[in-house]
């Protein structure tokens, strides 16, 4: 490589210094608490879809129809704290947790894509939300979303599914599906491990097998969100 000529090197050399520079002021800025999340440190509105079972909701934005958010996995209506303000300067836009998730009450039992897809049909109605709406589903979400939309079609205008898992894997990949297979039955085990400690209240402080039910706080959260988010992982539900 050809040397450079002592002006570009010295500006070359600036510039790594700032590239330097920024990225450590970038990362020390990621590790300072965001107050602005605050607000999900308490429920926004939670709807009553019936039984008792109650969902949080929170809305923003105004427009003829609405957006709704459908997260991925144990992800809460926090998950869309960057995506719903943006979507809010054109449209309505929703994000709700799901039951035994964020401030939700839990469910009917089994937790599965079915129950889920009837809440949220259930969380449309009780909500009085205009349809139909534009759904957007995130991962797990997506087939929660798709499980929506094949049961009512007519409460959708539009779909978006943002990374979606794979479909009938084994049909592609039979490897996958049988390593899939074998090892749920161990996840289960500890996840029902896990629910046990939070009924009796074990998780607080828990046993050196149970430490990672629940994960530690978040330097990007404030001490009242970390503080919320883990009183809310501490629910058998969850």
């Amino acid at each position: 490589m050809p040397a450079l000529h002592p002006q570009k090197r010295n500006r070359f050399g600036s510039l790594c210094v700032l590239l330097i520079v920024s990225a450590a002021a970038h990362a020390a800025d990621t590790t300072q608490p965001n107050l602005a999340l605050d607000s999900y440190a308490t429920a926004a509105k939670m709807i009553d879809i019936g039984a008792g079972h109650r969902l949080n909701m929170r809305c923003s934005g105004q427009g003829a129809s609405t957006v709704m958010l459908e997260s991925g996995a144990t992800a809460d209506s926090m998950a869309w704290f960057k995506v719903q303000p943006k979507i809010a300067t054109f449209a309505r836009v929703c994000s709700y947790d799901r039951a035994g998730l964020g401030f939700s009450d839990g469910g009917v039992m089994p937790r599965d894509v079915d129950a889920a897809a009837s809440d949220l049909h259930a969380l449309l109605g009780a909500a009085h939300i205009k349809t139909p709406i534009i759904l957007v589903g995130h991962s797990l979400g997506t087939n929660i979303a798709r499980r929506l939309a094949d049961r009512y079609p007519s409460e959708l205008s539009g779909l978006v599914l943002l990374d979606p898992p794979e479909q009938n894997a084994a049909e592609f990949s039979a490897d996958y599906a049988k390593d899939e297979a074998g090892s749920l039955p161990a996840r289960l085990v500890f996840v029902a491990a896990c629910e046990k400690a939070a009924e009796k209240g074990e998780l607080e402080h828990p046993p050196e097998a149970l430490k990672s039910c629940l994960r530690g706080p978040d330097p990007a959260f404030s001490k009242k969100l970390n503080t919320a988010i883990h009183t809310n992982h501490l629910r058998p539900v969850f």
